[in-house]
């Protein structure tokens, strides 16, 4: 069948769009501006949805439905597979902005793989892709998800990326793109407004915090910082107490502790591992009786590099406040808790902990999971001598800390003990603060009982 001379495409968008001629002339005049036409060269456009010469300035306007007349079945059949080449980069780009913390739990709308596209590909494409309405978007691409071969589950009415697959792209990131002028523009969409996160608002836009709470909460959140270097700040809205954390703060302090602990802990470094840790472990933690830990309100992670929070804030005294022995003691007992559930926190020091009352405690707050893992002795034995290491750079009394050890030894950890009186957990600390390994090892062998 010989291809048409010209071809008329209208895009279905919601504010009024120009329409596309495209000509089977390589020497087709450019539009005037105000026009109301675009024209495209069919050789050229067809080498963009093919090969993406021209970076998708091109082939990315034909991710809104369209109208074709007359058919063209070649061009139809290039924007059909550029459409599907576009959903296995929008699979892998989600993969890399979220990490794989949401394996097998995250669905979303049909739409949200090209809205995640338009996000990231940035500038006209993100405000054209958004004046089109999304049931619109949702009728378009749910037959391309269904037959999707790429990175997504299907199933009813819910998708869910499939996180044990290899995500491969040789796109580069971020390409700035150029499209012909006279397209619409629309607010751009955040595809986190249409996928449900297991716990909180996910944001992929990364936008100010304070503005998407005032969006989504309806207040204006007012937010001081404890100190300059300090990750996390306390936020009022309204009459809401909440915390909002940036992993990038103090990212660094990771890299020393790293470097102690590389023969018994595997600390995470990145932005991104320490909030999906946090993400992961807060609801595991909740679930035992007697710890509390923050509920999710919004997050956020772009890659490995950029990620915050904003979580419920906890009440309570901190551990290190409380003066007595009690608060200690039961401290001693509910980490051992912890431990006998599955988990280790990594990063146990007494800062980390609140208690509800110093006088009578009996729930134990756990305000820091970026560094939390499956059970493990050896890794039970670290949170043991982080606590006792940290608390005597922190000036905790001597009796505080044996009645913490104490508590956890008679609860039943006594292994535990004797595993982290061995030297090879201590010997980044041997090195870098001699008196704190000279006193913790001392401490550990008087909670056993060992002269």
């Amino acid at each position: 069948m010989p291809e048409p001379e010209h071809i008329s495409i209208t895009l279905r968008t919601t504010k009024p769009s120009p329409r596309l001629e495209i000509s089977s002339s390589w020497a087709t005049l450019p539009s005037l501006p105000g026009s109301g036409v675009i024209r495209l060269a069919r050789p050229f456009l067809l080498m963009d949805l093919r090969q993406t010469v021209l970076r998708g300035a091109l082939a990315s306007l034909f991710l809104v439905p369209y109208h074709m007349e007359p058919y063209d079945e070649e061009l139809a059949e290039a924007v059909h597979n550029y459409r599907k080449s576009i959903l296995e980069l929008s699979s892998c780009i989600i993969r890399d902005w979220l990490g794989e913390y949401i394996s097998g739990k995250i669905s979303f709308r049909a739409m949200v793989p090209i809205l995640v596209y338009a996000s990231w590909h940035g500038g006209q494409v993100n405000s054209f892709i958004s004046c089109v309405k999304p049931e619109i978007l949702e009728e378009e691409y749910k037959p391309l998800l269904d037959a999707s071969q790429y990175y997504v589950k299907t199933g009813d009415d819910r998708y869910m990326l499939d996180m044990s697959r290899e995500c491969r792209t040789n796109i580069p990131i971020r390409i700035p793109v150029l499209l012909p002028p006279g397209l619409p523009h629309c607010p751009a969409v955040d595809p986190g407004d249409y996928i449900g996160a297991p716990e909180g608002y996910l944001t992929l836009t990364c936008r100010d915090p304070t503005t998407i709470l005032e969006e989504k909460l309806g207040c204006k959140a007012k937010c001081r910082r404890g100190h300059i270097i300090a990750s996390s700040m306390v936020c009022t809205c309204g009459n809401k107490k909440l915390v909002m954390k940036d992993y990038s703060i103090m990212s660094l302090k990771w890299i020393p502790l790293f470097l102690v602990a590389r023969t018994a802990y595997k600390y995470r470094t990145t932005p991104g591992e320490r909030m999906e840790a946090e993400y992961v472990y807060f609801p595991k933690l909740r679930e035992i009786p007697g710890v509390r830990a923050p509920e999710m309100i919004l997050v956020c992670r772009r890659g490995q590099g950029h990620a915050f929070t904003v979580r419920t804030y906890l009440p309570g005294v901190p551990l290190l406040e409380a003066k007595n022995n009690l608060s200690w003691r039961f401290a001693g007992s509910m980490l051992y808790k912890i431990h006998m559930h599955g988990y280790v926190l990594g990063d146990a020091n007494p800062g980390n902990f609140l208690v509800d009352s110093p006088v009578e405690p009996r729930v134990l707050g756990v305000i820091d999971a970026e560094q939390a893992m499956p059970y493990s002795l050896q890794g039970a034995a670290w949170d043991l001598v982080t606590l006792i290491s940290t608390s005597i750079v922190f000036r905790v009394d001597d009796r505080q800390i044996l009645a913490i050890l104490g508590s956890y030894s008679g609860s039943g950890g006594k292994e535990v003990l004797e595993e982290a009186s061995k030297s090879r957990l201590w010997a980044g600390i041997r090195v870098v603060a001699p008196l704190v390994y000279t006193r913790g090892v001392s401490l550990v062998k008087k909670a056993l009982g060992v002269s």
